[in-house]
C-alpha cells in the first residue's frame, strides 16, 4: 500500500512536470518565432503568421461587436427619454392648443372667417347644446327636490344619464378647442401685416403653441434619428458573427478566438519540443551548452527543461522499480502458495492411500462372502428336485 501511494505521488509530480516541460517548450518555440530564427521552418511559420491574424480580427470583431452593442444601448435608452420628453411636449402642446383655440372662439372675428368660419358655427351650435343640457339638469333637479323617497331614486337615474352626456358634450367642446388651435397654428392670418392689431393674448397663445410645436417636431426629428441609428447599429451587429444574440456572438467569438490561442500556442510548443530535443536529447546524460544559435534566454529555457527532462527520466526509473518490487512481491506470493499447494497435495495423497488400503481389505472380505454364498446357492439346487 505504502509502495502504491509512493508510486501515486510520483505519477502526480511527473505530470506536473510534463506540464512545466510544455510551457517551457511553449516559451522557448514562442521566442524562436519572434527572434525570425532559422530553427522555424517556413511552413510553420506561415501557419503560426495565419493563425495570429486570424485571433487578431476575431478580437477586432469583439471589439467592434462590444462598441456597437454599447452604441445600440445608447440609442435605445436615448429613445426611452425621447418619447418621455415627446408624451410632456404632447401634452402641453395640446392643452396650448386647447386654450388657444377657445381664445379664437371666444374672440372671434371675420378677420378669422378663412379658416374659423365652420368651426365657429360648430362652436355656437355645441355651446347650445352644452346650455340645453344644463338647464335640463337644473329642471330634473329641481322636479327630484319635490319628488318622495322612491321616485327620487328612479329620476336619479335618469339625471345621472343626462349628466353623463353633459360631460361628453363638454369633451367635444374641449376637442373643438384643440383642432380650432391646430387650425390657427396652421392660419397665414398670422403671418400678415393685420396680425399686429390681434388682441395680444391672443398673439401670446399663438407664440407659445408655435413654440411648443417646433420643439416637439424637434424632438420627434430627435427620436426618428435615433431610431433609424438603431436599425443601422443592429444590422450592423447582425453582420458580425453568427446569428443570435449579442451574448451568443460574443461568446461564439471569444471561443473562436481561444481556439485559435490554443492552436498557436500548440505551434509554438512544438517548435520549443523539437529545439529542446535537439539541444537536451532524451537522457540528458551531458549538461546542456550555450550554443551560437541560442542566446541567454534561449538558454535558461533550455537548461530549465533538461533539469525537468532529468527528473522526469529519474521518476521513470522510481516507478520502474516500484514495479519491480511490486512483480517481485507478487511471484513470492505465487511461489509460496505453490508450495503451500504442494505440500496439501502430499497430504492428500496420504490420506487418499490410506483410504485405498481400507477398501482393498473391504474388496477382498466382500470376495470372500461371495464365494461362499455361491457354494450355499449350489447345495441348494442339488436338494431341489
Amino acid at each position: 500500500m505504502e509502495n502504491r501511494e509512493t508510486k501515486r505521488d510520483i505519477e502526480k509530480d511527473t505530470q506536473r512536470l510534463l506540464e512545466e516541460k510544455k510551457l517551457l517548450a511553449r516559451k522557448t518555440g514562442k521566442i524562436l518565432y519572434e527572434q525570425n530564427h532559422s530553427f522555424v521552418g517556413e511552413k510553420e511559420r506561415e501557419t503560426i503568421l495565419r493563425l495570429l491574424e486570424d485571433k487578431e480580427h476575431l478580437e477586432d470583431l469583439t471589439e467592434e461587436l462590444a462598441s456597437l452593442q454599447e452604441r445600440f444601448l445608447s440609442e435605445i435608452e436615448s429613445q426611452k427619454i425621447l418619447d418621455a420628453e415627446i408624451k410632456e411636449l404632447s401634452k402641453e402642446w395640446s392643452d396650448l392648443l386647447k386654450d388657444f383655440g377657445k381664445l379664437l372662439l371666444e374672440n372671434y372675428s371675420p378677420v378669422f372667417a378663412d379658416f374659423l368660419g365652420e368651426s365657429f358655427a360648430e362652436y355656437e351650435a355645441q355651446k347650445a347644446v352644452i346650455k340645453n343640457i344644463e338647464e335640463k339638469i337644473d329642471t330634473e333637479r329641481a322636479e327630484i327636490e319635490k319628488m318622495g323617497f322612491f321616485s327620487k331614486i328612479l329620476n336619479q337615474v335618469k339625471l345621472s344619464t343626462t349628466s353623463a352626456n353633459l360631460t361628453g358634450q363638454e369633451r367635444k367642446l374641449q376637442k373643438l378647442y384643440v383642432d380650432v388651435g391646430h387650425l390657427g397654428v396652421q392660419a397665414s392670418v398670422f403671418t400678415r401685416e393685420e396680425a399686429k392689431d390681434f388682441d395680444q393674448e391672443i398673439l401670446d397663445a399663438h407664440t407659445k403653441a408655435l413654440q411648443r410645436q417646433e420643439s416637439l417636431n424637434e424632438k420627434k426629428v430627435l427620436l426618428a434619428n435615433a431610431q433609424n441609428a438603431e436599425q443601422l447599429i443592429a444590422q450592423n451587429i447582425d453582420a458580425i458573427g453568427p446569428k443570435g444574440s449579442f451574448n451568443k456572438k460574443t461568446i461564439a467569438l471569444e471561443k473562436q478566438a481561444l481556439d485559435m490561442q490554443i492552436d498557436i500556442e500548440n505551434q509554438y510548443a512544438i517548435i520549443g519540443e523539437a529545439f529542446i530535443d535537439e539541444k537536451v536529447g532524451n537522457e540528458v546524460k551531458k549538461a546542456v551548452k550555450k550554443t551560437d544559435d541560442m542566446d541567454d534566454v534561449l538558454f535558461v529555457l533550455v537548461k530549465d527543461a533538461a533539469e525537468i527532462q532529468k527528473t522526469i527520466r529519474n521518476n521513470e526509473k522510481k516507478i520502474a522499480y516500484i514495479d519491480l518490487e511490486a512483480e517481485i512481491a507478487t511471484k513470492e506470493r505465487q511461489k509460496k502458495h505453490m508450495q503451500q499447494n504442494i505440500i496439501q497435495n502430499n497430504e492428500n495423497i496420504e490420506r487418499l492411500k490410506e483410504q485405498n488400503e481400507g477398501l482393498s481389505n473391504k474388496i477382498t472380505a466382500a470376495a470372500d462372502e461371495i464365494d461362499r454364498l455361491l457354494r450355499d446357492k449350489a447345495n441348494l439346487a442339488k436338494e431341489i428336485s
